[in-house]
């Protein structure tokens, strides 16, 4: 049995009588994947269905592509769906990357139309893709997690090529006379995949000819431990329910891993999610009492010793997710979109700028991230003195309950950098001696 049909038996991909829909890009990977499920619809009950997106990013190439998937499709009778976006617009809006806003689209199409067809969705990543993947979570700072590299499944997302490597691939194309189209981005080494593709892993494979076989033995192994890890947090979430919410004395006793896990549950089940940064405010208000905002328009509070987790309703809690802040760039937070514009110049002319709207760039610390309040956060406005509480702040300025978490709070390592309607920190204010200036402009629906 090839690896191909050994994943799916061992992962139990398909069902009798199965829907597969394939994400179509036109390369050899997908290609090959295409021509893998049309030649196993001759064994068994199976019905294949293929789409496209074209992300709008590489003109008449792209139109290639898509041409180019549409042909194949009607020659191999396979069902053809076709989604055509704009990443350039899409990412003026939200200020993602190319890469981030290409992905999100595609898979929002992916998904949506394989739950139309009642479908399995199925991707032709591979074991290089999961090799650069491990790699990417290296860079970034990862857990075990993050290096269990790419799931073979994902609830209705399957991945049979996950331990079939790309050399396998083209050989398979050739074999069987298989013609593919090549993205001419992936030879740009402005993406950080691309560089890890062409600079890194030709190093580790030299090291290591067997590297790639061993990196799956690696994901295997540490796939089974993070679900064992999983099912342990699970039932310590579950030791630690009560009627009034969740008791944080035994969530508090849990080992930190899996009372981390048991949170992100708690948070995945009210439709938010948790990342590792959020982890020391969770921590202190277990212990301390006190609320905190996550992604999803999620608040989780401490009261008395119980922890709640509550979702956005019409009329209730609605913060905003923790976002990665585009310098320069657009980012889009609740209603508003923050414009940050990067200037360079001459100390004194920088010094003119207003310093409601203006940080000095080279005292920014590690990434700029924009957030709803959080208990604690305080700000030390230019020209006044000592410091105050965004809540005191707040009351101060008559601004309503109703209106404090939905108000843009620009944060970097060390804390609050600037407040929408209320300025920056001393400490990133502009001096005559600042080179590097930020410029951030908050565009409201619904003023703050």
């Amino acid at each position: 049995m090839d690896k191909f049909l050994q994943t799916i038996e061992e992962y139990h991909m398909l069902e009798p009588s199965e829907t597969v829909l394939v994400a179509l890009s036109g390369g050899a990977d997908s290609v090959s994947l295409l021509h893998r499920f049309a030649a196993l619809r001759r064994e068994r009950p199976l019905t294949l269905l293929a789409a496209h997106v074209n992300h709008g990013l590489r003109g008449e190439e792209a139109d290639r592509d898509e041409a180019f998937c549409q042909r194949l499709c009607e020659e191999w009778a396979v069902p053809f769906f076709l989604k055509r976006v704009s990443v350039p617009d899409e990412r003026a809006c939200t200020g993602e990357s190319e890469e981030e806003c290409a992905r999100r689209l595609r898979y929002a199409f992916l998904q949506a139309q394989a739950q139309r067809q009642g479908a399995r969705l199925a991707t032709a990543h591979t074991a290089d893709d999961n090799l650069e993947t491990i790699l990417l979570n290296l860079v970034r700072g990862t857990g075990l997690r993050g290096l269990c590299g790419i799931p073979p499944v994902r609830g209705r997302i399957i991945r049979p090529l996950l331990f079939v490597e790309r050399r396998e691939v083209e050989e398979y194309c050739a074999v069987h006379g298989l013609s593919y189209v090549t993205d001419s981005t992936n030879l740009c080494d402005v993406y950080t995949r691309n560089r890890i593709r062409a600079q890194v892993t030709p190093v580790l494979k030299a090291l290591n000819p067997s590297l790639l076989s061993g990196v799956s033995r690696m994901t295997r192994l540490l796939g089974e431990e993070e679900s064992l890890l999983q099912e342990q947090a699970r039932e310590g979430l579950a030791a630690a329910r009560r009627e009034d919410g969740l008791d944080a004395a035994v969530l508090l006793r849990l080992p930190a891993p899996l009372r981390y896990r048991a949170l992100a549950m708690a948070a995945g089940e009210a439709g938010g999610s948790l990342a590792s940064v959020h982890v020391p405010m969770l921590e202190g208000i277990l212990k301390k009492g006190g609320s905190t905002d996550l992604p999803g328009a999620v608040r989780m509070t401490v009261r008395r010793g119980r922890l709640s987790v509550q979702k956005k309703e019409d009329g209730g809690f609605a913060g905003l997710p923790e976002t990665p802040l585009a310098v320069p760039g657009r980012t889009t937070a609740g209603k508003c979109c923050i414009q940050v514009r990067k200037i360079e110049g001459n100390g004194q002319n920088i010094y003119n700028f207003l310093f409601n709207n203006a940080l000095d760039y080279a005292k920014i610390k590690g990434t700029l991230r924009v957030r709803s309040r959080r208990p604690g956060d305080k700000l030390s406005l230019p020209r006044r003195n000592g410091s105050k509480t965004l809540k005191k702040l707040f009351q101060e300025s008559a601004v309503s309950v109703q209106q404090r978490d939905n108000i843009p709070v620009v944060a970097d390592e060390e804390g609050v950098v600037w407040v929408a309607g209320f300025g920056c920190d001393r400490r990133v204010m502009a001096t005559k001696e600042t080179v590097s200036l930020l410029l951030l402009d908050v565009r409201e629906e619904d003023g703050l």
